[in-house]
């Protein structure tokens, strides 16, 4: 994690929120229809 950016986990749409990469509970509450592609980064 710590040589890839945090950008590059995560989606490019959800880049825009620093939210997801603390907690994927927060992101839920933010937008809760993209609550399976919350799950693709924390699989990885």
């Amino acid at each position: 994690m710590q040589a890839l950016a945090p950008e590059q986990e995560l989606a490019p749409g959800q880049v825009r929120e620093p939210v997801l990469e603390q907690g994927s509970g927060q992101v839920r509450a933010q937008a809760p229809a993209q609550e399976p592609v919350v799950r693709v980064p924390d699989s990885r």
